[in-house]
Order: structure tokens, then C-alpha cells, then sequence
């Protein structure tokens, strides 16, 4: 019969497992296993200012990676560090998503057989810009 041992990832207990430093940031919350970047792309004008926030923040990754001071953990929380302001920035491309956030409305369009949601739909018939594709 095995000796079952509890693992304490934050105290310390009797028998300590020794966890590497990825670990322990990862138990502990300070870094996630992966992140996602929402990047609003609806409007022409997106696409040069997706442009450059993706250049700035590219250079300052690859800067981090090149550190020869930092611990690859520390590289890695502060590169999802600089994904988690990235996203920020990208929430602060104007113009702002027409849409209230959670709301949805479902339609069916042109004789599809599925629905789509149409919430932002009446916003953007709205604007003159974006007729310009003709």
C-alpha cells in the first residue's frame, strides 16, 4: 500500500515538493498557460493602428526575450504582462464597437437557415465611411 502525500503549493509542509519556478507562478496565479488578445477589426482604420500596436509590442517582446538578466519564468510573466496591456490597447481603438457588451440579437438574414447575430448592425448601416467599398 502506497503512502499517499498531500502537496501544499503554498505552505510548508513536513515532506516540501520543490516546484520550479513556472510552476509555483502558475499555481499561484500570477501567470496563466496561455492568453488571447481581442483585436477589433470592423472599421479601415483598424488595420494600420492593429499595425503598429502589433510592431511595438513585437519589438518589446523579442527586447525581453534577449534579456540576459531575467529567469525564463520572468520572462514568460512579463511577456503575458506586456499581452494583458496590449489587449488594453487595443480596447481603446476608435472607434469604440457599437455594441453594448452581452448584448445579442439573433435573426435570420437573407433566407439562411441559421441565425446571426445582428446586435451593432443598425450602428453601422449608419455610417457613411463604410459605404465607400462600392
Amino acid at each position: 500500500m502506497k503512502k499517499q502525500i498531500d502537496v501544499n503549493y503554498h505552505g510548508n509542509p513536513p515532506r516540501k515538493l520543490k516546484l520550479n519556478k513556472t510552476m509555483y507562478k502558475l499555481s499561484a496565479g500570477m501567470m496563466k498557460w496561455k492568453r488571447r488578445i481581442a483585436i477589433p477589426m470592423w472599421h479601415p482604420s483598424h488595420v494600420s493602428k492593429a499595425a503598429n500596436i502589433l510592431r511595438e509590442y513585437a519589438d518589446r517582446i523579442a527586447k525581453i526575450e534577449q534579456s540576459n538578466s531575467m529567469r525564463g519564468s520572468d520572462r514568460t510573466t512579463l511577456a503575458q504582462n506586456l499581452l494583458v496591456e496590449m489587449n488594453h490597447q487595443f480596447s481603446m481603438i476608435s472607434p469604440q464597437d457599437p455594441r453594448e457588451r452581452g448584448a445579442e440579437r439573433y435573426e435570420f438574414l437573407n433566407g439562411n437557415n441559421h441565425m446571426s447575430n445582428t446586435n451593432g448592425f443598425d450602428d453601422l448601416a449608419k455610417r457613411d465611411e463604410l459605404n465607400d467599398d462600392d
